[in-house]
């Protein structure tokens, strides 16, 4: 098999599909009308998003290319901090762990989800 930025194509597929995933979310908190977030705080960076490009960013970094940066490309396990316009706040964990890549007797990747 043909390695993908240093991965197996099936790895490199299921952190693409975290990261998309993980992205989705994201944007969701975004666009949803009447959100109480107004601000995502991720390390020491705080984020606000851009409804032109349906991101969170600062400045023209984006949140996800700072969590995908931070996390090597395998986004498996991130803490962001939502802010509300009253300046509450919680931690929210994205969690990553119940995916098992192994080979079957075949010698072909197979993914297993836990859930």
């Amino acid at each position: 098999m043909t390695a993908v930025k240093g991965k197996t194509p099936i790895a490199y597929s299921v952190d693409s599909y975290v990261m998309n995933t993980m992205a989705r979310y994201l944007r969701a908190l975004g666009l949803t009308v009447d959100t109480p977030v107004t601000e995502i705080k991720f390390g020491e960076v705080t984020y606000t998003f851009d409804t032109s490009s349906s991101a969170w960013k600062k400045g023209e970094d984006t949140l996800v290319s700072a969590v995908v940066e931070a996390q090597n490309s395998a986004i498996q396990n991130v803490t962001f901090t939502l802010v509300d316009a009253d300046g509450y706040s919680v931690d929210v964990n994205f969690i990553a762990t119940g995916v098992d890549i192994h080979l079957d007797s075949y010698g072909y990747e197979k993914i297993t989800i836990i859930e």
